[in-house]
Formats: C-alpha cells, sequence, structure tokens
C-alpha cells in the first residue's frame, strides 16, 4: 500500500510541475515576450505543415539567433500579427523564403530578424488541443474545483 501510495504521490507531483511549466511557457508565449528562457510554445491551428505538424500539435520553439537559420530547419515567426511555422526554403536578400510542407507555394513576404521568432525544439502531439480546453471557462472551474476537493481530502485525512 505505501508503495502505491508512493507512485501516485510522485505521478501527482510531475502532473503539477509538467502542467505548471506548460502554462508558464503559454503564459510567457506572447510575440513581445521573451518567452521561458528563450523558449516559447504555441499551438497549430492549421494543416500548412503535415504530415511534419499536424493541427492541434503543440510546438516549442527556441530563439537561436537569425543568422544561426538556415534551409530545411522549421521556424516560427510573426506575419500579419498571427504566428506562423513553417519550414526554410531558402534565403534571399530580403530574409528568409519558407513554405509549409503541404503548401504548394511559399510564403508571401519574407522572414526577418524583426518577425523572427525562433527555430522549432521540441513538437508535442495533440497537446495543443488540451490547451485550448483547458482555456475554457467551464472546465477551468472543474480543474479548481478537483483541486480544491484534492486539497480538502489531504487536510481531512492528514489527521
Amino acid at each position: 500500500m505505501k508503495v502505491l501510495r508512493w507512485v501516485w504521490k510522485s505521478f501527482e507531483f510531475v502532473f503539477v510541475v509538467f502542467v505548471l511549466l506548460f502554462a508558464i511557457l503559454n503564459f510567457r508565449s506572447s510575440i513581445d515576450s521573451s518567452g521561458l528562457f528563450g523558449y516559447k510554445g504555441y499551438t497549430v491551428i492549421s494543416g500548412s505543415m503535415e504530415p511534419t505538424i499536424g493541427v492541434g500539435d503543440f510546438v516549442v520553439v527556441h530563439n537561436d539567433g537569425f543568422a544561426s537559420v538556415t534551409p530545411k530547419q522549421i521556424i516560427s515567426f510573426v506575419s500579419d500579427n498571427i504566428v506562423v511555422t513553417h519550414r526554410v526554403i531558402e534565403p534571399s536578400e530580403d530574409g528568409l523564403v519558407t513554405r509549409g510542407d503541404a503548401n504548394e507555394v511559399k510564403d508571401v513576404g519574407h522572414v526577418t530578424a524583426d518577425n523572427y521568432i525562433g527555430t522549432l525544439k521540441l513538437v508535442i502531439p495533440y497537446l495543443g488541443y488540451a490547451i485550448v480546453w483547458f482555456q475554457k471557462p467551464w472546465v477551468y472551474g472543474i480543474v479548481m474545483a478537483l483541486i480544491a476537493l484534492r486539497l480538502l481530502v489531504a487536510v481531512i485525512y492528514k489527521k
């Protein structure tokens, strides 16, 4: 029984740390923010990078410096106040030419140091769906109620 309790408490701890880190990462990922230690995370909302990155996936990018970006790397950048994650096709005099893997045509405009966010470091399939789901008020309310219930049970059984 003690082993089972230890496993459960370990799972709870890891889960809470995981959720907390992704909440902070999500919060610090606005366009004008520096991110969490230079890392930013975004939920993919289009299929332009399929099959490499799918709708609902969560991508984590890091700003390694615009000068270090090479062709075939996947980067995130701002285009018309929207974060876009596409593959670099080639450099040009005006910046980097990009295209989504599922797209037939190159992106309009070029990525420059001013609109570059970062280079892809990690893709977590389907996590973006969970993040969007948890932002709904009724889900947030249920989660807060479950946390309160868990704390209440801990206080009651501690006595």
